[in-house]
């Protein structure tokens, strides 16, 4: 390997290892802000979700459900998964109309190590997806 392909391998390896995944986000206009809260937060409830913080003044909830539930898994590999939905309800600026927003994430949590507690955002689970779709599809209309 010449000097020149072991810069350009080097060079692809630390691009690779910079590489950021963005989580899904979606949003859409709301005739009312009071309504699209109180479904949004029946509907994280109804789909299995924890809510971690929420306040219906501000207009935001921020939910998290674990996937991995296996204690094998977790010993085995030292972490767990878990999706999150962030949803905000607010006026756009720029139309001045109420939206909602719902921004679904996955992310590896290390249980274990000296790493223990570092959360890293990984590529968007189908699920996390699905829900975002349906919270939006049933609380925008």
């Amino acid at each position: 390997m010449n000097m020149r392909s072991f810069g350009l391998t080097g060079l692809l390896l630390m691009s690779a290892a910079c590489a950021t995944t963005q989580p899904y986000s979606e949003s859409a206009a709301v005739p009312s802000p009071i309504d699209a809260f109180t479904c949004a937060s029946g509907m994280v409830n109804a789909l299995g979700y924890t809510v971690l913080d929420a306040n219906k003044e501000a207009g935001f909830i921020k939910t998290e459900h674990r996937n991995t539930t296996s204690t094998g898994h977790v010993v085995m590999w030292g972490s767990s998964s878990a999706d999150r939905l962030t949803i905000t309800v607010f006026e756009n600026q720029a139309t001045k109309k109420s939206e909602l927003r719902v921004v679904g994430q996955t992310v590896r949590i290390q249980e274990l190590g000296f790493r223990a507690g570092n959360v890293r955002e990984t590529t968007p689970s189908e699920m996390v997806v699905a829900d975002a779709k349906k919270i939006l599809a049933n609380c925008a209309k």
